[in-house]
């Protein structure tokens, strides 16, 4: 459907070009015409536009929060995990370093990332670095993605 929206952009482009030569000329009926042209594709457009998926102008952390998954073994407040509870009394979490924190381009990688570890409940999962899960296996700093 893209590709029709291009064409019909591309066409209305040449017309209204057409149109602005034709009526710099003096041809006021054609220049009309191509006026009259381009606006119903230019109509059309908006048509084919409405149709279109649309997407959040910017991807910021309070998108990315909205359309996280959350899961009960999640720490609070996403989950039911509590990692100040016993048996560790404080658990560490993506932030601190987990060797499967496969962090997300740009500056929202300092707080995102997908989770790698076969054995979390959060594998292959967006995940605030907070989130975090029990499985966090500890890495050098220069093992973090």
């Amino acid at each position: 459907m893209t590709d029709d929206i291009d064409t019909l952009r591309k066409r209305a482009k040449q017309l209204r070009e057409a149109g602005d030569y034709d009526w710099s000329k003096g041809r006021k009926e054609s220049a009309q015409a191509t006026h009259d042209q381009t606006r119903v594709i230019e109509l059309k457009v908006k048509e084919m536009e409405k149709q279109l998926p649309q997407t959040p102008a910017r991807i910021d952390h309070k998108a990315l929060l909205a359309i996280m998954k959350q899961l009960p073994g999640d720490y609070k407040p996403w989950g039911s995990d509590d990692r100040d509870a016993p048996p560790d009394l404080w658990a560490p979490d993506c932030s601190c370093g987990c060797v499967f924190q496969a962090r997300i381009e740009g500056s929202l990688g300092a707080d995102w990332g997908v989770c790698t570890n076969p054995d979390s409940h959060r594998v292959g999962l967006l995940t605030f670095e907070h989130q975090g899960c029990r499985k966090f296996v500890q890495g050098k700093d220069d093992d973090v993605t």
